[in-house]
């Protein structure tokens, strides 16, 4: 592999290969596996990247992500290194105390979280996290953005990615 090679570019080549291929299996809310291939998957990434960027993430930019193994995660950890951004993860199983210990010490400015039952681990340290300034909920109930007693601005990942 040369030095220059970023996974970014290695999945390009293989999206611009093998488009049509399934890239994984994922539950969909009725929990029946849907496939996504390649290029839905490629697609995905870009429209969560730009709308990453749009919300301030940049080159350089810690983003946390507390989350189980799931299709969003990969597409967000993609989007991040595309725009060479410093993903920082951590499981849902995580207590909320090492959640924003971790966040902390990572100088996160930014958080995702896989449903409001982690974003609320988040918002309770809001505290002893003075960085951060937006936390993206995957599993967002379908109402306005969350309004919450802190400076933290809460969006949705469906809002992320259609930006």
């Amino acid at each position: 592999m040369d030095t220059q090679d970023t996974l970014p570019k290695k999945y390009r080549e293989i999206i611009r290969d093998y488009p049509d291929k399934t890239v994984f299996h994922s539950k969909n809310q009725d929990g029946v596996f849907e496939e996504m291939s390649w290029h839905a998957m490629w697609n995905m990434v870009c429209a969560l990247a730009h709308g990453f960027a749009h919300t301030g993430i940049t080159r350089g930019s810690h983003v946390g992500i507390i989350s189980d193994n799931r299709k969003e995660w990969m597409i967000t950890d993609l989007a991040l290194l595309c725009l060479g951004a410093v993903d920082v993860p951590r499981g849902s199983d995580a207590p909320g105390d090492e959640v924003s210990s971790i966040l902390a010490h990572a100088d996160c400015r930014f958080a995702i979280a896989e449903n409001m039952a982690q974003a609320e681990k988040i918002l309770c340290s809001a505290a002893q996290l003075p960085l951060l300034r937006s936390l993206i909920v995957i599993d967002m109930p379908e109402s306005p953005e969350t309004k919450n007693d802190t400076q933290i601005e809460i969006l949705s990942f469906a809002r992320i990615l259609a930006l």
